[in-house]
């Protein structure tokens, strides 16, 4: 009967033992796991993040009068310096169709860079921003010298606002809606964009 309850025992002890470690062993892992988890998506700053994007362009005040919206395609970039704040820029084509007799279609090409703020939740990946840009606008087209004024490159800005939709720990997809205002030879130009892409984190 000695033999039986020390053989119990013994067991007992042994079975305890292996569950103590299987359990530690197990949080480790998942304590581990969550921390990948965390990390991962809390990346260190700042970082890049880069979206090829389309939609379209639609031309307000004079310069609807000779175009119809159309597509255009481009590059957003940005640069992420803390949760809040980035500084980002887009290089876009856009395409506008004519809309009058004796006037071809026509194009700007814009490249600008400036701030953009993100209105973020603990709770919650994706996000909203506003941003703003300065840079250039180079209008092509091969009109008559009334339309010429639009022609070369000249000085905008543009504003406006956009969110990210979390897919993933490395990508987003990105959405946004900017006014355009350029300064040319006859006083200014503006059109309206809307884009949409993925944005890879990197």
């Amino acid at each position: 009967m000695k033999n039986l309850k020390k053989s119990l025992l013994a067991l007992f002890v042994a079975l305890a033992f292996t569950a103590t470690a299987n359990a530690q062993s197990t949080t480790e892992t998942q304590s581990v796991a969550t921390k990948k988890l965390v990390s991962k998506y809390d990346r260190s700053y700042p970082y890049l993040s880069i979206a090829p994007m389309g939609g379209a362009i639609f031309p307000m005040g004079q310069l609807s009068s000779n175009y119809k919206p159309n597509a255009n395609v481009g590059l957003d970039f940005s640069v992420r310096i803390n949760k809040e704040v980035a500084i980002s820029g887009d290089v876009n084509y856009n395409f506008m169709s004519s809309q009058v007799n004796g006037v071809e279609s026509a194009s700007y090409l814009q490249y600008t860079v400036g701030p953009r703020y993100y209105f973020t939740h603990p709770s919650v990946k994706s996000s909203l921003f506003f941003e703003g840009g300065v840079g250039g606008y180079s209008f092509f087209n091969n009109n008559d010298v009334e339309d010429r004024a639009y022609d070369g490159t000249n000085v905008g800005m543009n504003t406006g606002l956009g969110a990210t939709l979390f897919l993933s720990d490395d990508i987003d997809i990105i959405v946004k809606s900017k006014y355009h205002f350029i300064f040319n030879k006859t006083g200014s130009s503006s059109f309206i964009t809307t884009t949409a892409g993925l944005e890879f984190r990197f």
